[in-house]
């Protein structure tokens, strides 16, 4: 039962991210739908049989599927912070970090499960009551999804200020970045206008700008995390400035200076 919790935690915590933006990335948001739907299935079959007396065949599977999922999502997560996947590249997060924890915990819970109920004494297992284990077990399903969903709660900015195209020296010109993606998405500004980046997301984005002549990075805000907002000074030299989220690089825009 505890397993079971692990893993609806887990689903608890990818089905908020879907739902919070990760769905519009492409590749990764269905595979996030796929991971809460799987693991959801799983959490409640496992739960089921963990209530129910004795020990079936299909349960050996059940445990098995259940470990191998938590295993599979928390190496998808890891090679996403480390390499990138699908093109995409997360950052290190709490909500990441309980995520993990939990696909941990359902991989260790839920093969131990398996490997001692093949070779330990069965006799004792059909003396346990279940349900204490089942009340237990339930309690434990929805402090996980709970936990899980509180923690990656979208937190907003605390001001969500119009967007403006246009900007002249002297002046602040802020872009928003919400639901993936910059409002607005081109930028016309004169040489040293100061912009303000807010993210309005739930996840850490940045803004990346490079020149049209192939030079390095032409300003950077580094990590903006969510609810909060970052400052950039725009180039002194007149040009197109195309710009991107490092993160999420689908998103993207473009800064003109004149």
């Amino acid at each position: 039962m505890v397993g079971a919790g692990a893993l609806a935690g887990s689903a608890a915590i990818h089905l908020d991210l879907y739902l919070t933006g990760y769905r519009r990335i492409p590749t990764i948001g269905p595979l996030f739908l796929v991971q809460v739907v799987v693991t959801g299935a799983l959490a409640l079959a496992i739960a089921a049989r963990a209530w129910s007396r004795g020990r079936r065949l299909g349960d050996d599977l059940l445990y098995a599927a259940g470990g191998l999922a938590g295993l599979g999502t928390i190496a998808a997560y890891l090679v996403s912070l480390d390499v990138g996947l699908f093109g995409f590249r997360e950052v290190p997060t709490t909500a990441g970090a309980v995520a993990g924890g939990l696909e941990l915990a359902t991989a260790l819970l839920l093969l131990a499960t398996l490997v001692t109920g093949r070779s330990g004494d069965r006799s004792a297992a059909r003396r346990l009551r279940p349900a204490p284990a089942g009340l237990a077990g339930i309690a434990v399903l929805a402090g996980a999804a709970a936990l899980g969903a509180s923690l990656v709660a979208p937190t907003g900015a605390s001001q969500r200020p119009t967007s403006p195209s246009h900007g002249r020296a002297g002046a602040v010109v802020t872009v928003t970045i919400r639901n993936f993606a910059y409002v607005p998405s081109v930028v016309r500004v004169a040489p040293g206008t100061r912009i303000r980046v807010v993210n309005d997301d739930s996840v850490t984005h940045t803004l990346t700008a490079t020149s049209d002549q192939g030079h390095p990075p032409a300003f950077n805000t580094g990590l903006v995390p969510p609810g909060t907002a970052r400052t950039i000074v725009a180039p002194r030299r007149p040009g197109r400035y195309p710009f991107f989220c490092e993160i999420h690089q689908f998103m993207t825009g473009v800064l003109v200076v004149t």
